[in-house]
């Protein structure tokens, strides 16, 4: 075993994730995780991935926090965990007695010294309702919300709370041979609504689904709830622009944007995510002061998930068009990211990925843990594959990330048929200023105007654009006054692009007819010439989600003629103005 996880957290996850506002004080987390498989009544069943959630949580911190316990009890199926974490403590209240001991203690001697803590609590298992009260199951009884209250939240133990629920009941499997296992019953989300007015400083995100539970699934190997909040916080949620945090809204939206493609209502995951009221900005995580592990920069479009050298999935996410960094925990020396497209008929409508004729295309890179920034632009394929169709939950669960994500309102939020294939850069218009320098005939203009210009993509890196342009300005005979001109251009240019999102970056040729006559009519005869341009180069920079600004610089040769005689003139032209998708 290279290095595994070390913490499980399904079902009624009560512990979140960093949460901070931009300060100038020194941020110490403090983090405490429990998972418990075990049910506390006859009408629940055991869970499988409770404690290897309690895992992933655990080892997701690392480098992220001053102080980390786990509370679970791995079962056989995971004790490949105890080469690792040897000591786990079981998930029973003394043990969650004494940690929250030690936890508050450090906090005080902390706050001391002039940090300004946050106390993250999780905790993956079974959730329910006992005689009118809430509960979370522990392994030798029920954690109702008073109990929560004291050991969590009275007394001011932090500055910010987070608690993260994803709770399920494990009401049986579903099918034997799937890879969903579970489903977890829910610990009411009203019981912590009403913490969250009584305590202005605690956050929460509550998972359950549409049809009451939470879900596991073998594919993510953790419940479906977890991994996706696992995978906003890991970096993926963060956008417009990123900045390192990622606030309650920004997973918020991405936990939005994973689950809209989901059609069967009660596979829809909902998770409400309840920012602290006293620190509505707060972060649920920062990653600007994070330990090396490496960052991820994913600057093409797409949808891909992120394993690490065990072979776990740690990370899911579609990106739309942009950058986002993702972290690479120091845990894994090494990762593999693997690029998942769709095609075929069966990929769409009711039943998709169900049919034959959907074809899962797999492309997978190797990427080196702990070596700084690495670009996905700048990865090589190592395997290509072709995945074959699973059961139905398999295929119910493979609409996760159908949409991609592109940031705080602006998350796909509709029951629309997801766009699953990867189509490539987006077709894209431009309305700009265009400024030329150069010889028509005997004398130099300056002509300023504006071009329009539709840019058609031609797979990943190529594209055409017809182009438009009106502009007026100046000639300037040697010895004479300058007299107005009209200039009238058709072309088309080539391109390919260098750089991705946020920053596009294209360089490439053009051919132009051009047309320019003086006004008002004088001595100076219509001119006509074939410009050919090249090298240009173009930069677009998104200010939002498919609108950007562009601007470029370039020059090239015109081609005519005068009084019968050719010749060739130089010219220079730069642009700035706006461009959109569509």
């Amino acid at each position: 075993m290279v290095r595994r996880h070390a913490v499980a957290v399904l079902c009624g996850v009560i512990a979140a994730v960093p949460a901070s506002e931009a300060r100038g004080d020194e941020v110490a987390r403090l983090v405490l995780v429990v998972g418990n498989d075990r049910p506390l009544g006859p009408d629940q069943e055991t869970l499988r991935y409770a404690d290897d959630d309690a895992v992933r949580w655990y080892e997701s911190f690392e480098g992220l926090a001053d102080t980390r316990i786990a509370l679970t009890r791995l079962d056989e199926a995971s004790r490949i965990y105890r080469q690792v974490h040897p000591d786990l403590e079981p998930p029973t209240r003394a043990a969650l007695a004494r940690a929250v001991g030690t936890l508050r203690a450090r906090a005080t001697a902390l706050r001391s010294q002039g940090a300004f803590v946050e106390l993250v609590f999780v905790f993956a298992g079974h959730g329910g309702v006992r005689d009118g009260q809430p509960y979370l199951a522990l392994e030798d009884g029920p954690l109702g919300r008073a109990d929560l209250e004291e050991l969590l939240l009275d007394g001011d133990p932090a500055d910010v709370v987070h608690v993260v629920v994803d709770a399920c009941s494990a009401a049986g499997l579903v099918e034997s041979r799937g890879p969903m296992e579970g489903r977890r019953a829910p610990m009411p989300q009203a019981s912590f609504e009403s913490l969250a007015v009584r305590y202005p400083r605690a956050g929460f995100v509550l998972a359950s689904s549409a049809g009451g539970g939470a879900f596991e699934w073998s594919r993510f190997g953790s419940g479906v709830a977890s991994h996706l909040i696992r995978s906003g916080l890991s970096g993926a949620a963060d956008r417009g622009p990123p900045d390192g945090r990622v606030t309650y809204d920004e997973l918020g939206a991405f936990l939005r944007a994973a689950t809209s493609g989901l059609l069967p209502e009660d596979y829809r995951q909902d998770i409400r995510v309840l920012a602290p009221r006293a620190l509505p900005s707060a972060a649920l995580v920062d990653l600007r002061g994070a330990d090396a592990g490496g960052d991820l920069h994913v600057d093409r479009e797409g949808r891909y998930y992120l394993r690490d050298a065990d072979g776990h999935r740690i990370v899911d996410l579609h990106q739309g068009r942009g950058t986002v960094r993702v972290r690479l925990p120091p845990y894994s020396p090494r990762f593999a990211l693997v690029r998942v497209s769709h095609s075929g008929r069966g990929c769409t409508g009711p039943g998709r990925f169900q049919d034959e004729s959907c074809r899962r295309d797999e492309i997978a890179y190797e990427v080196a843990g702990g070596a700084g920034l690495v670009r996905v632009s700048s990865l090589e394929a190592s395997q290509t594959t072709v995945a074959s169709r699973g059961v139905i939950e398999d295929s119910i669960f493979e609409q996760l990330f159908a949409e991609p994500y592109a940031g705080v309102g602006l998350e796909v939020a509709t029951d629309a048929e997801p766009a699953i294939a990867d189509a490539g850069p987006p077709a894209s218009i431009s309305l700009a200023y265009r400024g030329t320098l150069g010889e028509m005939q005997r004398e130099l203009s300056l002509v300023h105007g504006a071009d329009l210009r539709l840019e058609i993509p031609l797979g990943d890196r190529f594209a055409l654009a017809p182009v438009l342009g009106f502009g007026r300005g100046r000639a300037f005979p040697g010895g004479a006054d300058a007299y107005l001109v009209y200039q009238f251009d058709v072309g088309l240019d080539a391109s390919y692009r260098l750089l991705r999102s946020p920053l596009d970056v294209l360089a490439g040729l053009e051919a132009r007819y051009q047309a320019q006559d003086q006004f008002p009519p004088g001595e100076a005869d219509r001119f006509s010439s074939l410009a050919l341009g090249g090298p240009f180069v173009r930069a677009r920079w998104d200010v939002a989600q498919g609108i950007g600004i562009a601007a470029w610089v370039g020059g090239g040769a015109r081609l005519g003629s005068v009084e019968g005689e050719a010749r060739v003139r130089p010219y220079g032209a730069l642009g700035v103005g706006v461009a959109g998708d569509f």
